[in-house]
C-alpha cells in the first residue's frame, strides 16, 4: 500500500524489463526534467526535517536547560506544533474535520513563506486524517483556500528562479519553503479532483511542479548554477 496513492502499488524487478529497452535520444529532455525534479524535492524535504530538529531541540531544552516549551492556543504556530507533534505519534484530532476549516482562517492573516508552509502542512496532515467524505460547506472552503495560496505563492515568485516574502528570511530558505507549498497544494488539488470530482477553479495535476511556470530557473537557482 502507498498511503499517498491511497492504493497498492507493485515494484517490478529491473532485470525483467532491462533487456527490451533501448537507446532513445528523444527521452534526454525527459530524463533532465525528472532528474531536476528529484533534486527539488530533495531539497524541499529539507524543510520538514528542518522542522524535525528544531521542535526536538525545544522539546531537549525543556530537560537540559529547564526552558519552558509553550504551544500557544489559536495561533498558527501552536497548532502546527500539535498537527506535527501528533503525527509522529500516529494519532489524529477527533475534530479532525473542524481543526481543518479552522485552520483556513490563518489566510487572513499576512502570511510569509515560512507561514505558508506551516499552513498547507496542517492542511495536509488534517485532510489526509479526516475519516469521513468533507461537507460541501467544507470542501468549497478548502477550494477557495488552494486558489488563493496559488496566487499568494505567485506574488512570491522572482525572476531569478527564488521566491521572496518577507526580508528576514533567505531567499534560499523562501524557495524551500514555497516548493514544499506547491508540492503539497498540488497533491491536495488532485486528491480532491479524484475523490470528489471536478472542481471550479480547479485545474487537474498530470504532473509534480506543474504550476511551476519555469522549473529550469528554479532548479538553476537551488543549485547555484548560472543560466
Amino acid at each position: 500500500m502507498v498511503p499517498a496513492w491511497r492504493s497498492i502499488a507493485y515494484r517490478v524487478p529491473a532485470e525483467k524489463f532491462e533487456t527490451i529497452l533501448t537507446p532513445d535520444p528523444t527521452l534526454e529532455p525527459v530524463i533532465k526534467t525528472i532528474s531536476q525534479k528529484i533534486e527539488i524535492l530533495n531539497f524541499q524535504h529539507e524543510a520538514y526535517l528542518q522542522t524535525e530538529n528544531k521542535l526536538s531541540t525545544l522539546l531537549q531544552q525543556v530537560v537540559d536547560e529547564e526552558k519552558l516549551m509553550t504551544i500557544a492556543p489559536r495561533t498558527l504556530d501552536g497548532l502546527f506544533q500539535v498537527c506535527f507533534i501528533l503525527e509522529h505519534m500516529n494519532k489524529i484530532p477527533k475534530n479532525s474535520s473542524l481543526w481543518l476549516v479552522y485552520s483556513l482562517s490563518f489566510l487572513d492573516e499576512n502570511l510569509n513563506s515560512e507561514e505558508l508552509f506551516k499552513l498547507v502542512y496542517i492542511m495536509d496532515f488534517l485532510y489526509m486524517n479526516t475519516p469521513s467524505m468533507l461537507q460541501d460547506n467544507e470542501l468549497r472552503a478548502i477550494v477557495e483556500s488552494l486558489q488563493r495560496i496559488n496566487a499568494l505563492l505567485r506574488s512570491f515568485e522572482r525572476p531569478d528562479g527564488s521566491y521572496s516574502s518577507d526580508p528576514n528570511l533567505s531567499p534560499l530558505e523562501e524557495t524551500r519553503n514555497a516548493l514544499f507549498t506547491i508540492n503539497i497544494i498540488e497533491d491536495l488539488t488532485q486528491d480532491i479532483l479524484h475523490y470528489y470530482g471536478s472542481r471550479p477553479g480547479l485545474k487537474p495535476i498530470t504532473k509534480i511542479y506543474q504550476t511551476i511556470e519555469n522549473l529550469d530557473r528554479v532548479w538553476a537557482f537551488i543549485s547555484g548554477v548560472s543560466e
